[in-house]
């Protein structure tokens, strides 16, 4: 009976690592590219694989400058290396030195093939893009309960604008059943119709754990959903079928979050400009309004009684001294009486003229005071206003509109969602 002797695993592990690159000093593999990884090094590291297996490969910087362009997820490569093991973690791994096209990987054909119908269809086309709300009031989240995509998006949508609740819809992101899911989560997203906005996120991964989101029945979801779509699958270089339903396509789940509505500081500088804005038409308003109240006071100061009556004393006191240098004092006596009287009747009408015209500069003042549209937007009157014009009919609104409304303590932004003429 042999005897056998105890080693070490770094021994073993170099053990087999003699014997197995001995034994396939060069090799020539044919196989399909899946899940990329570019190294800030210069090293790319990636999969090839079959129907039946999978093996890890690695091209050094000195020949990813040369054969790098080629290896792209989907990608069917002949790949010419030598198989090594990296005694760390004793595992193996096909090193690649020269690498040829060896045409078009099953996925990556599949990926083309639906791409092209789907977009001979007009699925893609951009006149059945819906616009993004800047404020919306829900916005939906369509992802996994337990990825770290979907932290990464409640972290931003905390930062970024915790006022706005969101709504989660559950759903798988890999595997067979994913996309039925993703499917049927879109689709009740739209039946409760709670959302202004969804967001359709997963994280990085493979080409095959990607693939759900360019399944048929996830695209098509995407393009029947009512609720403004925007997708962030993935990694910046990933691009699934549903970037291009999608009516905004995010490069990541967390630029995803911020695309879901303006920052609090946006919101904020939007908020100062339409105030200044509304000062300043104030202002202009208040200042025609104590144009037109100092032009009344002129007039009324002209049309005064105390003046007229001092015009009528001064021509008395002129015949007076006429009728005294004519020496006729007794009609002259008679005359005074009668004009005494006559300026006690003026005096009295005068009086009663101006107490008159007091009152009527009294009423209109009230009526300017309460056709002032402070005073009116004080009595809880709005203005509703689009593109700076006020609204006066429903034809100077249309749909899609946003709308201005102002009132005593501030606007109410809204979009126009119908239009309904009074009969």
């Amino acid at each position: 009976m042999m005897t056998l002797q105890s080693v070490t695993v770094s021994i073993l592990n170099q053990q087999i690592k003699q014997q197995l690159e001995s034994g396939f000093f060069q090799c020539l593999v044919t196989g399909e590219v899946s899940n990329v990884m570019r190294a800030q090094s210069g090293h790319i590291y990636f999969n090839l694989k079959d129907d039946g297996g999978m093996i890890r490969c690695v091209i050094w910087r000195s020949q990813a400058g040369i054969f790098g362009h080629l290896i792209n997820n989907g990608a069917a490569l002949e790949i010419q290396g030598k198989v090594t093991v990296y005694v760390p973690r004793g595992e193996y791994q096909l090193v690649a030195n020269r690498i040829t096209l060896a045409g078009q990987g099953d996925l990556a054909a599949a990926y083309e093939a639906l791409k092209m119908r789907l977009s001979a269809e007009g699925l893609f086309d951009a006149q059945y893009k819906k616009s993004v709300p800047q404020h919306p009031k829900v916005i939906g989240i369509v992802t996994s309960e337990n990825a770290a995509a979907l932290q990464d998006v409640l972290k931003v949508l905390k930062e970024h604008r915790q006022d706005i609740p969101y709504v989660i819809y559950p759903t798988l992101v890999q595997g067979d059943l994913a996309a039925p899911n993703i499917a049927a989560a879109i689709e009740r997203a739209n039946r409760e119709g709670v959302c202004d906005v969804l967001l359709v996120v997963r994280g990085g991964g493979s080409i095959e754990d990607l693939w759900c989101f360019n399944e048929e029945i996830v695209v098509r979801a995407a393009f029947a959903s009512k609720i403004p779509i925007i997708s962030g699958v993935g990694h910046e270089i990933d691009t699934t079928l549903i970037d291009y339903v999608a009516d905004l396509r995010a490069p990541t789940p967390t630029a995803a979050a911020k695309f879901a509505a303006i920052s609090k500081m946006e919101v904020v500088q939007q908020l100062d400009h339409l105030a200044h804005r509304l000062e300043r038409v104030m202002a202009g308003r208040v200042a025609l309004a104590n144009k037109a109240v100092d032009t009344l006071q002129m007039r009324l100061n002209y049309l005064h009684p105390m003046r007229q009556i001092t015009e009528k004393r001064t021509v008395l006191m002129h015949l007076s001294q006429r009728l005294n240098a004519q020496l006729i004092w007794q009609p002259f006596k008679r005359h005074s009486e009668t004009l005494a009287r006559l300026d006690q009747r003026l005096t009295k009408s005068m009086d009663d003229l101006f107490k008159a015209y007091q009152a009527r500069l009294q009423k209109n003042a009230r009526m300017l005071d309460n056709l002032s549209p402070l005073k009116v937007l004080g009595r809880g009157y709005s203005i509703t206003e689009v593109n700076g014009r006020a609204i006066e009919n429903v034809n100077d609104a249309s749909m899609g509109d946003v709308l201005v409304t102002r009132l005593a303590n501030g606007e109410i932004h809204s979009e126009v969602k119908a239009i309904v003429p009074k009969n």
